[in-house]
């Protein structure tokens, strides 16, 4: 019955899809090392905070998260718009839990196989939380469109969805490695059903592929 369910909503939702997914703004911006870039001179404790911060991350991992909280810092600095409040994290306590900085945050972190995330709705209530954060899990469900809309379905009403995949590693093992995304099949996961998924030219806020290190990055709100 489960595959059933699965099967049936994952084709009604892409028979939606359509050019909607070209619509996004992107950018990406090298990281500074040695405080000689624009990025540097423009925001000079942004970048030292960054760099001291991601000191001790790997290579593989480095140049995503360094770009994420980049944006997160100048989306606070630039809009005041600080993300947070009720943050679901599937798979661990993240990296970036120090620049979701709303006002009374709170996390929830679980992981398979005591949460699947293809099936959050035995879980956890429709519109529980306001920001959902995945990290490297998209790659090992069978079925990724059929999670990202149980991530809609616990998002509250301009929530925001943040998720990061491997555009080029290793198969490796533990939980089933299916997948390798690139922008266009993050954009088909996305963009999946107007019931589930906002429509407006800011859904999508940008997405990062880093071809030469590990991490393809979307994140909408």
């Amino acid at each position: 019955m489960l595959a059933n369910t699965s099967f049936s909503a994952t084709t009604a939702a892409l028979r939606t899809f359509d050019s909607r997914h070209e619509r996004f703004r992107c950018s990406y911006t090298i990281p500074d090392l040695d405080g000689t870039s624009e990025t540097a001179r423009r925001w000079p404790r942004e970048v030292q905070r960054l760099n001291h911060d991601c000191a001790k991350l790997h290579v593989t991992r480095y140049s995503a998260y360094w770009n994420i909280a980049l944006w997160l810092l100048l989306e606070e600095r630039e809009h005041g718009r600080r993300y947070g409040g009720e943050v679901l994290e599937v798979s661990g306590q993240s990296f970036l839990r120090p620049y979701l900085t709303r006002a009374g945050t709170r996390f929830t972190s679980v992981g398979y196989p005591d949460v699947d995330v293809m099936r959050l709705s035995d879980a956890f209530p429709a519109e529980r939380f306001d920001f959902v954060l995945l990290e490297n899990v998209l790659e090992h469900v069978s079925n990724p469109q059929l999670a990202v809309l149980q991530v809609h379905r616990v998002l509250r009403p301009g929530g925001t969805f943040l998720f990061l995949v491997p555009s080029t590693y290793p198969y490796h093992f533990g939980a089933q490695d299916y997948w390798r995304m690139t922008p266009d099949a993050l954009k088909a996961c996305v963009y999946t059903s107007d019931e589930y998924v906002y429509t407006s030219d800011e859904y999508v806020y940008i997405y990062y592929l880093l071809l030469t290190t590990y991490t393809t990055t979307y994140y909408g709100g």
